[in-house]
């Protein structure tokens, strides 16, 4: 998706207008009704493939600054077979009590494919914020498991139904220099948000 580095340039700008988000802890359930897959061979050729899959994540917070963070995501390729993610880290937010939130995050980064793991790290820097019902959240990063490594970046928002439950929405997008090709992974994320 060639749109996808514009679409996190423009939610990076529209940050400064963003209002104080309140740090709490998140637990996500989301399905992936959109995960596509692309490898590109330095020997020539492409392949892709598309999918679907479901995923769990949390943050949670152990101090007004810092913050553990944690992943599962599975998803099923139509030919290619099934992919698994965890990833489990912790952040440190710039800010609590101005706007917006600027955070950096570093990760334990497993990649399963069933047959193989791909273990490594990723260390990401984002913003978020709120304005009124609705949030934002954009992210850049860095992603190295043991035969690949490349950029990474999120961008999404959400509705908060109350204090609370919110619906949200996400796009990542990581394109992996492997050895052999490169390989590019788009998944659409659409989930409840419930805050504790």
């Amino acid at each position: 998706m060639k749109l996808a580095p514009i679409a996190a340039a423009l939610s990076l700008s529209l940050a400064p207008a963003l209002s104080f988000a309140a740090t709490t802890n998140n637990l996500d359930i989301y399905y992936i009704p959109s995960a596509d897959i692309e490898i590109d061979a330095d020997a020539g050729g492409e392949a892709s493939d598309d999918g679907d899959g479901y995923g769990i994540k949390g943050e949670f917070q152990f101090t007004d600054q810092a913050f553990f963070t944690g992943e599962y995501q599975s998803v099923e390729y139509d030919d290619a077979g099934d992919l698994d993610q965890i990833r489990a880290g912790a952040g440190y937010r710039f800010t609590t009590d101005a706007l917006p939130i600027w955070y950096v995050r570093g990760e334990f980064v497993q990649f399963d494919d069933g047959d193989d793991d791909q273990n490594g790290y990723g260390v990401h820097g984002g913003v978020r914020g709120e304005n009124g019902r609705f949030g934002i959240v954009a992210e850049v990063g860095y992603v190295d498991v043991d035969e690949a490594d490349g950029f990474e970046f999120l961008v999404g928002g959400d509705y908060s139904i109350d204090s609370t439950f919110a619906l949200f929405a996400d796009y990542r997008y990581t394109e992996l220099d492997a050895d052999g090709g490169d390989i590019t992974l788009e998944d659409v994320r659409l989930g409840v948000r419930a805050r504790f």
